[in-house]
């Protein structure tokens, strides 16, 4: 008898807050999101992009999280229930950086109760480059080529130089090179100094996401 009760006591707690669990939720403000994600570097839309959104800063649970994926269109419709959502995405070869009153975050904010309509969210593609540098004209050892490459990020790296006759790998410590943006134009700067000359080069080169540069640079 005692067994019974109990367990008609565990039912009637699991109705209870099991019941009132739908109401909390739908008394929180409803976010909806009709979005398209594309390729920061060429644009185009990218698919099979997990769409992610919570309530939250680390809090999400099954009540207030929800994900998706992009359509081969690039894209996604999404809802949630909460006071702070936050949206997320993801893909393999790819970055997410939402810049948020002039920082850059790795979730973008969003204002709860809104109804988003064709917004449109950016995916840095990773991409390589590792270029062999070759000079035309033959140089002396104390001739001398420097090269500074900048990053998907738009900073130079700290530039590297090579004295003489090459070619001259890029870099043997990194096998893919600098982390560049793909889908887009890398550009690059060359200092040459042949007989105490300088002439300056500015160039750039198409890098693909998902590949690495490894074409001869002649100067």
């Amino acid at each position: 008898m005692c067994m019974k009760r109990i367990l008609i006591y565990i039912a009637v707690f699991c109705i209870l807050v099991y019941g009132c669990e739908p109401k909390e939720k739908e008394s929180l403000p409803y976010t909806e999101v009709y979005g398209k994600v594309v390729s920061t570097g060429s644009q185009k839309a990218i698919d099979s992009v997990r769409v992610s959104i919570w309530d939250g800063f680390g809090t999400a649970t099954q009540s207030n999280y929800d994900t998706t994926y992009t359509d081969k269109n690039g894209n996604f419709h999404i809802v949630v229930h909460g006071n702070e959502p936050v949206l997320f995405l993801y893909k393999k070869g790819y970055e997410f950086n939402y810049s948020y009153g002039g920082a850059a975050l790795g979730v973008a904010p969003l204002i709860p109760g809104k109804k988003y309509n064709n917004e449109i969210f950016s995916l840095d593609g990773e991409a390589g480059f590792n270029p062999i540098l070759m000079n035309k004209l033959s140089m002396s050892n104390e001739d001398k080529v420097k090269i500074s490459v900048y990053s998907k990020w738009g900073n130079p790296y700290v530039p590297l130089t090579y004295w003489g006759n090459g070619p001259h790998p890029y870099t043997y410590s990194l096998p893919n090179g600098e982390l560049v943006l793909g889908d887009s134009y890398v550009r690059y700067k060359l200092e040459i100094t042949k007989s105490n000359v300088l002439n300056t080069i500015i160039d750039s080169v198409y890098v693909t996401q998902g590949k690495v540069y490894r074409d001869t640079i002649y100067y």
